[in-house]
């Protein structure tokens, strides 16, 4: 049986994964965590960031490695609930974070079968002026050749905000799947028939360059470097 379990005690968070092909163990610090304004999301929908551009340290361990391949970096952490089945309220959900270390920002967007769209953009870290906008404003361009035509990926995001301008590129995917193909067969097909969802997960290398415009006497920031975005559909659009 797999097993996940994640202990948020202490302040200090461990995710503990065992399945039977891999164990992973990783511990990072719960910090720059929040939750987006009330209203912005649809209803009977809630997520929260545990932890953004947080420090990550653990291990993982193949089942047919030579042993443990230690683990270090940055990353984040996000929770999400509804009070309804999520494939009714939600069809895609974009998350990007930053992981040049010390810089955080957050940039999420929430589609729903009804075509509208849902956002929110944060900063956090060395930046002048920490912000946290509602319904950001961003065109997307193109699309990724590797992504399948039922499930889009847009190739850019060009933020104008009037606060943050600049490009984040959705560059190369790095793992795609469907989650319903680790069901065996028959019971697949048999679960095809009753569930509305055809769920399908993207993680996706993005490179960014954004300015955070300055206020008062304070200068505009350049922002620039790796981070990753997460592309979640619960239902082909």
């Amino acid at each position: 049986m797999n097993k996940c379990h994640l202990d948020l005690r202490d302040g200090v968070a461990r995710l503990q994964v065992d399945k039977k092909a891999i164990q992973l163990d990783v511990s990072f610090t719960l910090r720059d965590g929040s939750s987006p304004p009330p209203g912005l999301f649809p209803p009977d929908y809630t997520t929260e960031t545990l932890a953004a551009n947080a420090p990550v340290e653990g291990q993982l361990i193949l089942r047919q490695g030579a042993g443990p391949t230690p683990l270090r970096g940055v990353g984040a952490v996000l929770h999400s609930w509804t009070a309804i089945a999520e494939e009714a309220q939600i069809e895609r959900r974009l998350d990007f974070f930053t992981l040049t270390p010390g810089v955080g920002i957050q940039l999420s967007e929430v589609q729903t079968p009804d075509g509208g769209v849902h956002r929110w953009l944060r900063t956090t870290g060395p930046i002048t002026h920490p912000l946290t906008l509602a319904a950001p404003h961003w065109e997307r361009r193109g699309h990724i050749a590797d992504a399948p035509q039922s499930y889009p990926i847009e190739a850019e995001l060009l933020l104008d905000t009037g606060e943050v301008r600049g490009t984040i590129a959705l560059a190369q995917i790095l793992h795609q799947q469907d989650p319903l193909e680790a069901i065996p067969e028959p019971l697949r097909t048999l679960l095809g028939w009753t569930l509305t969802m055809e769920p399908h997960q993207a993680w996706v290398k993005v490179p960014y360059d954004l300015t955070v415009e300055g206020t008062g006497n304070s200068k505009p920031q350049h922002l620039s470097g790796a981070g990753i975005a997460a592309i979640a559909y619960t239902r082909k659009p």
